[in-house]
């Protein structure tokens, strides 16, 4: 009998109760409610103090560890009122401030750890300015430093019902570990897969001088266009040996970046955005500009799936990997 995953067991929440706006706590809410469904899951709210400015008023008397923890507290239970999310624990305020992103961003980090969590859950925020880039930023670095997976929400998610996880990969070997766990997940909750991978095309010949023909050049395309439609299918086969339904899209055009067809092809609403933390040989793209793009501009939950503990399924997506990428990816010759 094959076992199924439950849901997590805790949940860290990085939130800042004195936003201006309650929009972006709620909507981390309703995000948690989306990863928790009927299963009890602990959820412990974390607020890191010192790197910003309040952005409500708070009194002078508040400006100690004990004004800014209790008025924090209250604040987040006044913002939440009846859409407090099941399991919700005291917020947690380390004593001590933190100095710069890095610092406040290691403090969510190890609480996560700590309270063994298998999810951050963090709000992000679109526009410019300094708001953008006070809690833009910080989103940003804990995406990109944390080893546990994190979901960062935009405040303007439409919060329509999630459909799809929107998988975008680069048929690496972290990438298919992700995809496993995406698969998982989508399967306790009849979720369908949307697999996305965008092409990457060859230098054109007038910049790359190891194509001497245009001949050369559109071979070495279609082959790569070849191999990406084999090993998708080989994917998405392996979704339905779990009973989770799958389509795909690949993006075979010449133009724009991963971050912009990501970005195009999920911006429809419905669709949670996954991807690996890193992925072989573009791993600069996805986990670097790629990611940060996608957090920064996507009004869709993102979803960052960071694969380096999971060794059990990088073992299993190593013997699928081997196996199939020899077969489907061709060397191209030029």
């Amino acid at each position: 009998m094959r076992k199924t995953s439950k849901s997590p067991q805790s949940i860290v929440w990085a939130v800042d109760p004195f936003e201006n706006s309650a929009f972006s706590m709620r909507s981390a809410v309703r995000a948690i409610r989306l990863i928790v469904g009927n299963q009890a899951t602990n959820v412990f709210p974390i607020y890191v103090w010192g790197s910003t400015l309040p952005e409500v008023e708070v009194s002078p008397r508040e400006w100690s560890y004990q004004g800014i923890r209790e008025a924090a507290h209250r604040r987040l239970l006044s913002v939440l009122k009846s859409v407090a999310p099941q399991g919700l624990n005291p917020l947690h305020v380390p004593a001590q401030p933190a100095i710069g992103l890095r610092d406040g961003t290691k403090l969510v980090i190890d609480y996560a750890k700590a309270k063994r969590a298998e999810l951050i859950v963090v709000s992000t925020r679109g526009g410019g300015g300094l708001k953008r880039l006070a809690l833009g930023s910080f989103t940003e670095t804990l995406v990109l430093r944390s080893d546990v997976p994190v979901l960062s929400v935009h405040p303007d998610w439409n919060a329509k019902p999630i459909k799809s996880v929107f998988f975008a990969t680069d048929f690496s070997l972290q990438s298919k570990v992700a995809y496993l766990q995406a698969i998982e997940f989508c399967k306790r909750r009849s979720l369908k897969i949307v697999l996305f991978h965008k092409v990457q095309v060859p230098q054109y010949p007038a910049f790359d001088f190891a194509y001497a023909t245009l001949s050369a050049y559109s071979g070495a395309l279609e082959a790569e266009i070849h191999a990406s439609r084999t090993i998708a299918r080989d994917w998405a086969a392996l979704a339905r040996t779990h009973d989770v339904l799958v389509e795909i899209s690949l993006d075979e055009s010449r133009l724009g970046s991963p971050a912009e067809a990501i970005l195009k092809r999920s911006g429809r609403g419905g669709f949670m955005i996954a991807l690996a933390s890193q992925s072989g040989a573009i791993s600069a793209l996805l986990v670097g500009s790629t990611a940060r793009q996608i957090v920064r501009k996507s009004k869709q939950p993102v979803w960052i799936i960071h694969t380096e503990a999971k060794s059990g399924r990088k073992k299993k997506a190593s013997r699928f990997m081997s196996k199939r990428n020899s077969e489907n990816r061709p060397r191209l010759t030029h």
